[in-house]
């Protein structure tokens, strides 16, 4: 069995080795593990930084800025594993994350994806709050983080290439629509980092959640 870790990164660099370490870092039980770092076209210093992790890292480079949707679908389609899971270039993961995700859908296979909780974090990597990801709502929100089957996203076409903000909010609805299901594992395992630049709870993000609530049903 293989998880993929895919890290999405734009003009990041300050925080990506972080990131990467987080993933390079993780306690492997029962499986193996590829890393795979989608650039979208960056134009700092970044794709210098990752020369230093060598073989250990495949990274890809778009050759024009494409948004998150579609680096989601690059990663995607350039993984080998059986579980995929998105880290987002300026977050981190607790060691034992994928661990504890793949044990709960190995032992719940009936479920399509699992799913942690999360500490908001400062710049100095303090705890600021722990968000409790149960809710659906709340999961939408915060879509990065979430191991899923990967070939469960490719029967749903996987991300919305075109959606440059909340496409894993929309990926979610789409599987959760298709019948799929997730687990909720009540451990914060996601480190979720508060800056200036965070896409996630901007009031553009939110009025597009919204929006495809409605277009799901939700």
């Amino acid at each position: 069995m293989r998880i993929s870790f895919i890290i999405l990164n734009y003009n990041r660099s300050q925080y990506l080795e972080r990131a990467v370490r987080s993933c390079l870092n993780q306690y492997i039980f029962g499986f193996d593990r590829e890393l795979i770092v989608v650039d979208d076209n960056s134009s700092d210093n970044s794709l210098e930084l990752l020369k230093k992790y060598g073989n250990s890292v495949l990274v890809i480079r778009n050759t024009a800025n494409m948004g998150v949707g579609y680096g989601s679908n690059v990663g995607l389609d350039a993984c080998t594993g059986d579980y995929f899971i998105r880290v987002d270039s300026d977050d981190f993961l607790s060691p034992i994350a994928s661990a504890v995700l793949f044990t709960a859908l190995q032992s719940n296979p009936q479920h399509s994806f699992a799913y942690a909780d999360h500490y908001r974090v400062d710049e100095n990597e303090n705890k600021i709050a722990l968000v409790n990801l149960q809710d659906l709502n709340l999961l939408i929100r915060h879509g990065a983080g979430i191991l899923f089957n990967t070939v469960a996203i490719k029967s749903v076409g996987g991300y919305n290439s075109l959606l440059r903000n909340a496409e894993d909010a929309e990926l979610i609805l789409k599987l959760i629509k298709s019948g799929h299901t997730g687990i909720h594992i009540p451990i914060p395992l996601y480190r979720y980092y508060i800056h200036g630049d965070n896409l996630s709870g901007s009031n553009e993000q939110l009025k597009l959640i919204e929006n495809l609530k409605t277009n799901y049903g939700f």
